[in-house]
C-alpha cells in the first residue's frame, strides 16, 4: 500500500469533471472548485438551483474495495448514530453508489457524488478549551457508532495506522536534513522499542483515523459546536487510544493565545470530552502522550516522502512540514503528567 500512496496521477480538468457529472447524475454544475486533497480528484459542486455537492473521483489505481470501505463507513456509522452530522452518497442516475466511469484516455476511475455540508473548518476557527471539549465529544461519538462495524478492507496494511510505524523506518531517507533525520530516528526507534508493543495488545475496531481540523465543520453558534465530519478516506481497523492520538496531535493548532505555553492542554481537552462518550483504559490512556509524539513524526516523515514522490502535488503534501516539526518537538520534549515516552 505505501509504495502507491503518492503514485502520480493526472488530474481531471473541470470542464471534465462537469460532464462526468452531467452524463451520470444528472447534475449540471454552474461552478466547480477543485479542493486540495492527497489522493484523488475533489471537486465542490454548485448547480444553477444553489444546490451543492462534493464529486470525487479516485485515481486510476485506487483499490475499488477500499472505497466501498469508506462508504459503507460512512453509511454504517450514520444508521447507528442519525444526528452524527455526516455526509450521504448521491446515486447515479443508473441507481449506483460508486460507478466506475470510463474516460476519454482509457482510464477507468471509480466516482461517488456526496452531499455537501457547509460551515467554517475547525483549523481556520480558533478554539476554547470548552469547544475543544465538544471536539472530543463527537470523535467519542463516532468511534462508538463504528465500534460494531467491519470490513475486509479495514484490515490491510495502511501506511497513515499508528501501528505500522515500523514502516516509516525506510522513509527517513526522505527527510533532507541529516539533523532533523538524526533526531526523528531517535523518537522513531524508543516508539517501536517501548509503545508499539503495548499498542498491538489492545483490541481493534474500525475507526476515523484522521479526525483533523480539515475533516471536521464547526458552528461557533451550534449547541454541539461540530456539525460536520468529512473525509473517511483513512478509515481503518486501528485501536481507540490511535484514533483518539491522531486528533490530540492535530490540537494545539486550534487554540490561540496564552495557553500555548502548554502544547498539551488543548490536547487534554480534546481527550477529556473524548473520554465523557468512550472511557479508555489504564493503558490507553497511558499511551496517548506517545501515541501522539508518533502521528506527527508519521506526518513529518509521510508528508516529506509524498512530496519527493509525487512534486507536483507538493505544495498539498509538504504544506505543513514546517508547523508538524514545530509541534513534533514541543511536545517529544515535554514531561508530560499523565504519560510517558
Amino acid at each position: 500500500m505505501i509504495s502507491t500512496l503518492g503514485s502520480p496521477f493526472t488530474r481531471l480538468t473541470p470542464d471534465a469533471a462537469g460532464q462526468l457529472l452531467e452524463a451520470h447524475w444528472g447534475i449540471r454544475a454552474t461552478d466547480l472548485t477543485r479542493l486540495d486533497t492527497e489522493n484523488d480528484d475533489t471537486y465542490r459542486v454548485l448547480t444553477r438551483d444553489s444546490d451543492r455537492f462534493v464529486l470525487k473521483i479516485a485515481r486510476p489505481d485506487d483499490d475499488a474495495a477500499q472505497i466501498e470501505l469508506q462508504c459503507a463507513a460512512l453509511a454504517h456509522a450514520g444508521r447507528r448514530d442519525p444526528s452524527l452530522p455526516l455526509q450521504r452518497g448521491i446515486r447515479s442516475t443508473s441507481g449506483e453508489l460508486l460507478p466506475r466511469l470510463a474516460l476519454p484516455n482509457g482510464e477507468v476511475r471509480i466516482a461517488r457524488v456526496l452531499s455537501y455540508l457547509p460551515g467554517a473548518l475547525l483549523q481556520s476557527t480558533p478554539c476554547t478549551l470548552e469547544q475543544l471539549h465538544a471536539v472530543g465529544l463527537s470523535l467519542a461519538r463516532l468511534a462508538r457508532a463504528l465500534e460494531d462495524f467491519d470490513h475486509p478492507a479495514a484490515h490491510r496494511e495502511f501506511p497513515w495506522d499508528l501501528h505500522r510505524l515500523a514502516a516509516l523506518v525506510p522513509k527517513l531517507d526522505c527527510v533532507e536534513d541529516p539533523g532533523i533525520r538524526a533526531e526523528l530516528s531517535i523518537v522513531l526507534q524508543q516508539l517501536l522499542t517501548l509503545t508499539l508493543p503495548l499498542l498491538k495488545s489492545l483490541p481493534r475496531q474500525v475507526v476515523h483515523n484522521d479526525f483533523h481540523g480539515g475533516n471536521v465543520i464547526v458552528d461557533r453558534a451550534a449547541p454541539a459546536f461540530v456539525t460536520g465530519i468529512l473525509d473517511f478516506g483513512d478509515t481503518v481497523s486501528s485501536s481507540r487510544a490511535a484514533n483518539l492520538a491522531v486528533a490530540m496531535s492535530y490540537a494545539a493548532g486550534y487554540l490561540s493565545g496564552e495557553r500555548e505555553a502548554d502544547p498539551w492542554t488543548a490536547a487534554n481537552a480534546l481527550r477529556d470530552g473524548y473520554l465523557e462518550v468512550d472511557p479508555l483504559t489504564e493503558l490507553e490512556l497511558e499511551l496517548l502522550h506517545p501515541l501522539a509524539v508518533g502521528r506527527l513524526l508519521q506526518r513529518f516523515v509521510l508528508g516529506s516522502w509524498l512530496a519527493a514522490s509525487d512534486p507536483t502535488n507538493a505544495p498539498y503534501t509538504a504544506r505543513a512540514l514546517d508547523a508538524t516539526l514545530h509541534q513534533f518537538r514541543r511536545v517529544s520534549h515535554t514531561i508530560y503528567p499523565e504519560g510517558r515516552l
